[in-house]
């Protein structure tokens, strides 16, 4: 049985962090995220590409918290030059109606819609892809992916180290370990890399990791938590139905 590690040093970052972004690239000194403004009008498929092809981990733009959004609207909003919206890298485009982030989360656990969107289509041409829209204010709007617009590219911000992949929202790390172990043997290893078994207490978190481990994967994951004497779970501080 595979493991599931969750890692609990890692915390969301203060608002007083110094943010050290390459040249060019503006910090979110509340997130520690670095945003790009690209000007240039381009496709949402080359756009994506070109924010890739920068480097230092660079995505076109995946939103997970109302900080992040925020500071790139108050950067559309003082730009004058982009005359109707950016890029972010959210797509539905294999999978309708299932809007995901270019770095493999689901588009859920926070959005800045404007009202009545995601329209899902518009003069009779499919909306696939997401975009901040100057008419809305700079709220989100899906929009055809063939539409050439500017974007914001973003180099996220990944304190958890090789091997581990972080969630955004909350700040904490997972690892999946491929030996196969009883519960016992498998929190012992979460322990020699000074981690636990993962604990699940938001739905944002279950929804994080279920996204995670892939739900075309049929194999099993250890979770934290057991049945005490008297029936009731310890360490489980989410709702059992929801594991």
């Amino acid at each position: 049985m595979r493991i599931l590690i969750l890692l609990l040093a890692i915390l969301a970052p203060t608002l007083s962090q110094e943010v050290n972004c390459p040249t060019g690239w503006t910090g979110n000194q509340i997130t520690g995220s670095c945003f790009l403004l690209v000007k240039e009008s381009l496709d949402w498929e080359t756009a994506r590409r070109k924010c890739e092809s920068i480097g230092n981990g660079a995505v076109l733009a995946t939103i997970h918290t109302s900080q992040d959004n925020k500071f790139v609207k108050d950067i559309l909003a003082k730009e004058s030059s982009i005359p109707f919206a950016a890029w972010m890298g959210g797509t539905d485009f294999y999978n309708a109606g299932k809007w995901m982030w270019t770095d493999g989360t689901a588009v859920s656990c926070f959005t800045d819609w404007d009202k009545g969107q995601p329209s899902g289509i518009y003069d009779n041409k499919t909306e696939d892809c997401l975009a901040w829209w100057k008419g809305f204010s700079w709220n989100w709007n899906d929009v055809k992916c063939t539409a050439k617009l500017s974007s914001v590219c973003m180099i996220p911000v990944n304190k958890c180290g090789n091997g581990w992949t972080e969630d955004p929202v909350s700040r904490t790390c997972y690892k999946i370990l491929d030996d196969k172990n009883d519960w016992e043997t498998a929190k012992k290893s979460c322990a020699s890399l000074n981690a636990e078994l993962a604990s699940i207490r938001t739905y944002q978190e279950y929804m994080f990791v279920r996204d995670f481990l892939n739900p075309s994967d049929e194999q099993n994951f250890w979770l934290d938590g057991n049945v005490a004497k008297d029936g009731s779970w310890v360490g489980v501080p989410m709702a059992p139905q929801y594991l």
